[in-house]
């Protein structure tokens, strides 16, 4: 308990785990990334996104996020391919 509070003071309030953030937006990667560890493709992910490394942190099973900011880099790059693909 006393981690989750140190965390969340540092600035990074939104938790993900790692297979399950890497199983939602890996449609932002090259399907040859599909088959990777949770880990490195999660790291894929955030490093293709988000522009600087101090805006999330990976744990050894979840991936920290600052409020708002890394949720909206995601959602606007899965506007931009959706509408790239003609799919919006």
């Amino acid at each position: 308990m006393l981690e989750t509070i140190k965390i969340s003071a540092a600035g990074y309030p939104s938790r993900n785990f790692m297979d399950e953030f890497s199983e939602r937006y890996k449609i932002l990667t090259h399907s040859k990334n599909w088959e990777l560890s949770p880990s490195a493709l999660s790291k894929i992910i955030l490093s293709s996104t988000v522009q600087g490394h101090d805006k999330y942190q990976i744990g050894k099973t979840k991936i920290f996020l600052r409020a708002g900011e890394v949720i909206n880099s995601l959602f606007f790059s899965l506007l931009n391919l959706l509408f790239y693909l003609n799919i919006l």
